[in-house]
């Protein structure tokens, strides 16, 4: 079993994918599956995904005949997942060599269910626009989605909510994180 699958799901994002999938790649923290749900692509998605899998054993990879949006694509993913410990990232998406290594050793070492940390806009050269701290308290998820692109949390959390709610499109992953908000999971923000 591995430690950690990261699903990353890619309707149309052949400009940014090949980046996004380098990044999870070059990640300090090495026991991961990477699994990449193309959601029906017309354009050069899948070839991108099916090159770096061709490359690496850690990727997986899962064709939607149809276009079936992003709460399904994750649900598709995550019950391919063998990981202890889940994550999703968007194919626009680029994390920092150590993001999975340091959400895991704080989501351990803080006994908690859920690890969020700060994220960064960046541009198309790759300046940061803005830096979005997530510092704020865990009880305003009952008003707004405070937790944003960088997060780790445990498998009992996924199937304790039966995974994303497929009508909620756009408001997925508010959704999932309320919820667990309210059946009692425990969050710990990382300020970094």
């Amino acid at each position: 079993m591995m430690t950690i699958s990261i699903v990353l799901p890619v309707y149309n994002g052949e400009r940014y994918l090949a980046s996004a999938i380098k990044s999870i790649l070059q990640q300090t923290f090495d026991d991961f599956e990477l699994i990449i749900v193309n959601d029906a692509s017309l354009d050069r998605s899948l070839e991108i995904a099916k090159f770096f899998a061709q490359k690496d054993s850690r990727i997986k990879i899962i064709c939607n005949e149809v276009n079936k949006k992003l709460p399904a694509s994750l649900n598709i993913g995550f019950n391919k997942a063998s990981g202890s410990y889940l994550t999703w990232t968007s194919h626009d998406n680029l994390l920092k060599p150590d993001c999975i290594l340091r959400l895991k050793e704080e989501l351990i070492q803080r006994n908690v269910d859920i690890v969020y940390a700060n994220c960064e806009e960046i541009d198309e050269n790759d300046n940061i626009q803005l830096v979005k701290r997530r510092d704020e308290n865990i009880d305003e998820l009952s008003h707004r989605n405070i937790i944003g692109a960088c997060f780790l949390y445990k498998l009992a959390v996924h199937e304790s909510l039966g995974g994303y709610n497929e009508n909620l499109f756009l408001i997925e992953d508010y959704d999932f994180w309320a919820r667990s908000y309210f059946e009692g999971f425990r969050f710990y923000h990382l300020n970094e």
